[in-house]
């Protein structure tokens, strides 16, 4: 995520409050004559927040990679999930994988979804 997108999440906040009507394409003009006016000390502010911004997504994709990552606020709930069943009114389990015949994919988007097996 760049600097200028940490800036216009926050900037974005303030500019409806003042204009709650504003059209997306005023809003996206604001924000770029504010980024271009904003105190060099403040732009270097979200800089850093963006490089931060970056390092937490190289080790992440560094750990998917490896197939090790785990979703902020998953680690609890997936040790949890692996011991209960799924609702009564459904046959779904977690382990099963979804098939389609490759000749109905060819054909586009199934509209007929009595084709489609589960693999146990």
């Amino acid at each position: 995520m760049s600097s200028y997108f940490i800036f216009s999440e926050k900037e974005r906040q303030k500019i409806k409050v003042d204009s709650p009507n504003i059209p997306l394409t005023e809003l996206g003009k604001e924000l770029g004559r504010r980024w271009a006016k904003i105190d060099p000390g403040l732009k270097a502010k979200f800089q850093g927040q963006a490089e931060e911004a970056r390092q937490r997504y190289d080790v992440d994709m560094a750990a998917y990679r490896q197939g090790t990552f785990v979703r902020p606020g998953q680690e609890d709930k997936s040790t949890n999930n692996q011991n209960q069943a799924a609702p009564a009114s459904s046959s779904y389990q977690p382990d099963q994988e979804i098939r389609v015949s490759q000749q109905s994919l060819a054909n586009g988007l199934p509209t007929d979804y009595s084709n489609i097996q589960f693999k146990t």
